[in-house]
């Protein structure tokens, strides 16, 4: 994907689409991102894209039947009806591999990758891949909006999750403590990076040489001498 369209994907806001933005501009957008669609090379997660922007825009004047619970609405009945599991608890769609129940079909087919391995959701921005469809949109964020601001340095961040683990830099809280020799960490991942030496598990490891680290961050660091290494080649 060439980095003029990966520039406008960025632009597209993933809640852009909402009930009071109005018709006439939320028709413009949709126009817009068809348009954009076309041009694109890989067109399975562009569109994925546009269908997180539609979700987000509910009209109601289309979708009459809406659920006496929570604000959504739906086109067809039997759509409804389905959601209406979600409230009533009932889970009707039993995994036969091991066991596990759901509320949809859906969510049960994505279940199903954890067996299989199958991890459809490709970001367009980087290399990561999901098995669930909300995990790859809350990747998105990271790529395409910050709505969180720390309040005491104005940092932001994508997710809640994060800011929140940010702020403890400020307060000074180390939640996570090392059973071995109790050295206290603001994030559970640094924890567990830290008790991998302990452990003497080494699992990041240099393609290059074959060293083995128990940090991420050391490996990154070592990395560097073989890139000192490579001479610069000129790529015309």
């Amino acid at each position: 994907m060439s980095k003029h369209k990966t520039s406008k994907l960025k632009e597209l806001n993933v809640e852009d689409f909402s009930p009071n933005r109005g018709e006439k501009k939320a028709k413009k957008k949709n126009a817009s991102v068809k348009k954009l669609l076309k041009k694109c090379e890989d067109n399975k997660i562009p569109r994925l894209l546009v269908a997180m922007k539609r979700r987000s825009g509910v009209d109601t004047e289309h979708r009459p039947f809406k659920c006496s619970h929570c604000h959504w609405a739906f086109k067809k009945l039997c759509n409804l009806q389905s959601h209406l599991q979600t409230h009533t608890g009932l889970k009707p769609h039993v995994c036969d591999i091991c066991g596990k129940a759901y509320s949809h079909q859906g969510t049960l087919q994505q279940h199903k990758r954890l067996h299989t391995g199958e991890r459809p959701y490709h970001c367009p921005f980087c290399v990561k891949t999901y098995i669930w469809s909300s995990d790859y949109r809350k990747h998105i964020r990271t790529h395409t909006e910050r709505p969180f601001s720390c309040p005491d340095c104005g940092k932001s961040f994508a997710l809640a999750s994060r800011m929140a683990e940010h702020q403890k830099i400020h307060t000074g809280l180390r939640p996570y403590v090392c059973s071995v020799c109790s050295k206290c960490f603001t994030k559970s991942s640094n924890l567990t990076e830290h008790e991998a030496i302990h452990s003497g598990v080494r699992p990041h490891k240099c393609e290059e040489c074959g060293v083995a680290f128990a940090m991420a961050s050391r490996l990154v660091r070592h990395q560097f001498i073989h890139n000192k290494e490579k001479p610069y080649k000129r790529s015309d």
